[in-house]
């Protein structure tokens, strides 16, 4: 059976893909910084020598305002949420790694932020760009082995982060949670050969 580690579950998404890991019967643990139920786990708990076959990568913070208005803190905060913990767990993993370069896929959660800055929101786009880099980097070191990283970005979802960026947009454009929980875990849970390094899934229609 596939095991997932899901960082980031106490979030939309990442509570959304804990559903339907165990929707589907998968073996998934879940990682928070603020545990609110007893399902889930510290990520300062999070052992790296724990076998898993994917980890999804679901951290982040979201508070959009213009850039000036930004405290030292809350710049520190974004980055250190959005790109530096991703990064440090992913460290930490591979180092457990080895020689072993058996399949693994790390999925990092990206957004349309990846690839085109916004006004209001320059370090959470400098972040999730930051991880595109990251991601793109090591596919490339680790082009002889099996393990192999995705970015999977997305435009607005029906969530609280949505909620905060689109105030004024008609929510039944928004995407659907539960959609994109289930295509992340179509790849966490894959077993094809077809690798797809950088998804992005777009809302059709914006108004």
């Amino acid at each position: 059976m596939v095991r997932i580690a899901v960082f980031g579950s106490n979030g939309d998404l990442g509570k959304e893909v804990i559903k339907s890991c165990r929707k589907r019967g998968l073996d998934v643990e879940g990682y928070e910084r603020n545990p609110t139920d007893n399902k889930n786990k510290r990520i300062s708990e999070f052992n790296p020598n724990e076998q898993f076959d994917c980890y999804i990568f679901s951290i982040g913070k979201f508070d959009p305002k213009p850039f000036i208005e930004m405290t030292q803190l809350e710049i520190r905060e974004e980055v250190e949420s959005n790109f530096i913990l991703p990064i440090e767990l992913a460290n930490q993993i591979l180092r457990k790694q080895g020689n072993n370069r058996k399949r693994k896929d790390l999925i990092f959660i990206g957004s349309t932020s990846a690839y085109e800055g916004f006004a209001n929101t320059s370090v959470y786009c400098a972040s999730k760009f930051a991880l595109r880099g990251f991601v793109e980097s090591l596919n490339k070191e680790y082009k002889e082995s099996d393990i192999r990283f995705h970015l999977i970005s997305m435009g607005t979802m029906n969530s609280r982060m949505g909620e905060k960026v689109a105030l004024n947009q008609d929510r039944t454009t928004f995407l659907d949670l539960n959609e994109i929980a289930e295509k992340i875990i179509d790849i966490a849970a894959g077993k094809t050969s077809i690798f797809q390094p950088e998804i992005i899934f777009r809302r059709r229609h914006v108004k």
